[in-house]
């Protein structure tokens, strides 16, 4: 067990650190008689009225300030921001716009600016819900987009949340032919390797015949990523082979037999990433669940029968990083254990037995 936890603490020790550092993207800034290109680093959940700019790597940092700019772009997100002014805590920030014509829709937090031509409208959703702010807002955003025909938008807002509001807004901009853009989730698709060390356990400790061996692991993987910029969950998705090893102990009494365990499965595990930091990079805690097929269970002889199916379930930890390609690069180390046995022993070891493994892999995203 320490082999799983001391990877995963030296991770998670490292996001104080990861979360205090600043990761500079190319953006450009722009309005107020300003327009600059640069590398740019927005932590909205460390400061949301301030940005900070650079033109090149090694110059220093400048503070820019929600107000003094209009607004700002990380070009690899392709995140447009916008200075807004907070009607509740009278603070200027930046708000990421999630939609854009005849309407302005951006996003700070649990708050939402609207924007058409003069006029303004901000909507607060509160964690907690409460049902008459929920029915003040919709009728102010019912009221904002009243001059669109049709009942459309009213049925839209019939559920009044962050997604019935984006959805329409983007009605509205339909309505009046001025769609310039809607953020959407947008799918990552990429390739994962990598090596496992498995470990086998009967409930019987005595017939504990066997130790595991490196194994391989790889397949392909597919990341549902948010369109909001400071949105920190994703999910993710992988379709891999995995092929843990079992070699039999010099000790053991089977040892005549020279008994070894080749265990192939096909696997699709299925996983939210927990990020630290805004923009989905950096350390991420992920747990998962994972279905899985046995489709090759050699084991010489007879003694030893696994299942043709079962699940496993997972936790893991990792680091993403973007390269100046746009390719990520993601890093995970995660400890898998069956939820069910999925091997039965033979008549010769009247056994029931779980597989664990400890697996290192290196995903590559385009």
């Amino acid at each position: 067990m320490k082999f799983v936890v001391i990877p995963i603490f030296l991770l998670l020790a490292l996001c104080s650190i990861s979360s205090l550092c600043q990761t500079f993207t190319p953006g450009r800034i722009e309005g107020n008689d300003q327009k600059k290109s640069g590398l740019l680093s927005f932590n909205p959940y460390k400061a949301k009225d301030k940005v900070l700019f650079k033109s090149s790597k090694n110059d220093v940092a400048e503070e820019v300030k929600a107000g003094d700019v209009e607004e700002f772009y990380l070009d690899q997100y392709k995140a447009r921001f916008v200075s807004m002014t907070d009607t509740t805590t009278k603070q200027t920030v930046f708000a990421q716009v999630i939609a854009d014509g005849a309407v302005m829709l951006a996003n700070s937090g649990n708050s939402y600016f609207l924007r058409k031509g003069d006029k303004r409208l901000q909507i607060n959703f509160a964690s907690d819900k409460n049902k008459a702010n929920l029915i003040r807002g919709r009728g102010l955003v019912k009221y904002f987009l009243s001059d669109c025909a049709g009942d459309e938008i009213e049925k839209k807002l019939a559920n009044f949340s962050p997604s019935s509001l984006r959805a329409a807004v983007a009605r509205y901009n339909e309505c009046t032919q001025s769609n310039v853009m809607a953020a959407r989730p947008r799918v990552e698709f990429g390739l994962v390797a990598g090596v496992s060390m498995p470990t086998l356990t009967f409930d019987r400790p005595e017939y504990n015949y066997f130790d595991g061996q490196p194994g391989f692991k790889g397949g392909f993987m597919m990341d549902v990523v948010p369109a909001r910029f400071e949105a920190r969950i994703v999910f993710s998705l992988q379709a891999v082979l995995l092929q843990n090893n079992f070699k039999e102990k010099p000790n053991s009494p089977l040892a005549p037999l020279n008994i070894d365990l080749n265990h192939l499965t096909f696997r699709l595990p299925i996983a939210a990433k927990f990020f630290f930091k805004p923009g989905r990079e950096g350390l991420f805690f992920m747990p998962g669940l994972s279905p899985l097929i046995v489709l090759n269970s050699n084991t010489d002889t007879n003694l030893i029968k696994f299942n043709t199916a079962g699940f496993s379930g997972f936790v893991g930890a990792g680091y993403e990083m973007r390269m100046r390609s746009g390719l990520r690069i993601v890093y995970t180390f995660r400890y898998e254990n069956d939820l069910m046995p999925t091997t039965v022993s033979g008549a010769f070891v009247p056994s029931t037995s779980r597989m664990s493994s400890l697996q290192f892999d290196v995903g590559i995203k385009f």
